[in-house]
């Protein structure tokens, strides 16, 4: 697998400069020789030249390189990002990328320490939300189509082949990791256990006998960061059926919500099924029966795709309210935003007396969008308007289920104020703070996890003065950050 497409599957949040684990009786695996420290004032980088994908990608989203060209280093070999950034790069033995940039410029130059933040996760379990950031789909693959029974929301766990064991534990992300706060029970030849999921991600091992082991059926895992490989499971939300074609070999299902890769699906009596977990907003998909692609006849619902064809719809979560009011003359109106490639064929509006409108559910997020009316884009004065990228186009701004207010006080006399950070690619001029007495204030909605930002002031760029966590940025002007802790699902 690509380094490329591994990186893309990784945001997590980090915080403290130290982070271990104690557990009584449990031994976890030894510590990689990849490190991320300072050294006589400068910031150093060593990665072995043969290190694992899943190592890479746990040390790139521990101390949050995604940006710097790490990558690119591994994948291709280009050093070019780095060099542009003010790193070097040299090999230690042959067999180590020793990555190093001195800290210039700083305040406390005298302790570049005291200002460089090297943040981990503040608690071990926060890195396993049940909803990770950038999850849309999952599916479950156990060896010999063995699984866990799923009665509505309770998941039967069942390990077999440890019938001499002693005790034997389920710890995972649902239960924050406590290696004996769960125990099974043996029933013949299998320890079972019955867990109430909600729909979601989770991540799981059994302690047997004080060891800690992964699923032997279980196809699905990953690495933690920590140098741990763990069973992952998903609670699934959505049933996919496709009636008949009982002499097909083989069908498949792909979708936006996997960046149609083909998943396979199951035959059963009457056709084939698939059971999927699918997070908050609309799905496209399509099924592939011996490699011939179709939609779902079962389904009604369908947009139009690029190959002339149409892609069936599934929509988990409430639909939102998308009215333009007015342009009773025009014959056609279509909605288009971020949140389906701006895309200006797939979305048609429904004409009333008074406007047009439309539903489409969107999961959590802010989302820009506009309408094509009869082929000329128009946006909604009556609505939250907002620049969208780095051209400054004007565009109509939605927020779905806010979760962090961002404030900046002190500056009662400015005249404009904005935000800009990770979350809106640093765009100085798509998210304006609104004033409220003495403050500028504006609500978005974040991802879990580690987050960096600034203030514009009247064209002058600061950082958040009430929020003392910071860390160098490659102008020296240092970046706020702040970290949305994940909402765990919790057991009912």
């Amino acid at each position: 697998m690509k380094f490329q497409y591994l990186i893309s599957l990784f945001k997590q949040p980090v915080r403290c400069i130290v982070f271990s684990i104690f557990l009584t009786g449990i031994q976890f695996p030894p510590v990689y020789s990849q490190v991320y420290k300072v050294e006589n004032g400068s910031m150093v980088i060593e990665i072995p030249l043969n290190i694992v994908p899943s190592q890479f990608l746990g040390f790139i989203q521990k101390f949050n390189l995604k940006d710097i060209g790490l990558t690119d280093l591994f994948a291709n070999g280009r050093e070019d990002s780095l060099l542009s950034g003010g790193w070097k790069v040299s090999k230690q033995g042959g067999n180590i990328y020793r990555i190093t940039r001195p800290f210039e410029s700083l305040p406390a130059a005298g302790n570049p320490e005291g200002k460089f933040l090297l943040f981990l996760p503040s608690h071990f379990d926060q890195r396993f939300p049940s909803i990770p950031e950038g999850l849309r789909g999952g599916v479950n693959y156990f060896k010999d189509g063995a699984g866990f029974s799923i009665s509505d929301s309770v998941v039967h766990f069942s390990l077999s082949g440890y019938s001499h064991a002693k005790q034997v534990f389920l710890a995972g992300s649902f239960n924050k990791w406590a290696p004996m706060a769960t125990p099974m029970r043996l029933e013949g030849d299998s320890w079972v256990l019955d867990v109430i999921f909600k729909p979601g991600k989770y991540w799981y091992k059994y302690v047997v006998d004080g060891k800690w082991k992964v699923d032997p059926q279980n196809k699905l895992r990953e690495n933690d960061g920590e140098g741990n490989t763990n069973s992952v499971f998903y609670m699934p939300n959505f049933r996919f059926k496709l009636l008949g074609y009982s002499a097909a070999r083989k069908v498949n299902l792909a979708g936006s919500f996997n960046d149609w890769q083909q998943w396979p699906m199951q035959r059963f009596d009457s056709g084939w099924n698939l059971d999927a977990f699918l997070a908050k907003g609309t799905h496209t998909y399509r099924f592939v029966v011996d490699g011939n692609w179709m939609e779902d006849p079962l389904n009604p619902k369908k947009f139009p795709n690029e190959f002339g064809e149409y892609n069936s719809v599934v929509e988990i979560g409430n639909a939102t309210t998308f009215r333009l009011n007015g342009y009773l003359n025009a014959r056609r109106v279509i909605l288009s935003g971020n949140f389906n490639g701006w895309r200006g064929d797939e979305l048609n509006l429904e004409k009333l007396s008074d406007g047009w409108e439309t539903k489409y559910v969107l999961g959590p997020g802010n989302y820009w969008y506009n309408y094509m009316v009869d082929g000329k884009e128009v946006v909604d004065s009556t609505q939250h308007t907002s620049n969208y990228g780095n051209k400054g186009l004007l565009k109509n701004l939605m927020i779905v289920d806010p979760n962090y207010q961002f404030k900046l006080m002190g500056y009662g006399l400015a005249k404009t104020v904005t935000l800009a950070g990770d979350f809106n690619d640093f765009n100085p001029s798509s998210l304006n703070m609104r004033k409220e007495g003495d403050a500028w204030v504006v609500n978005i909605h974040l991802n879990p996890g580690k987050h960096i930002y600034k203030f514009i002031v009247d064209g002058n760029w600061i950082r958040d003065p009430a929020n003392p966590e910071w860390e160098q940025n490659s102008y020296n002007t240092g970046n706020s950050v702040i970290w949305i802790e994940p909402k765990t699902a919790e057991n009912r």
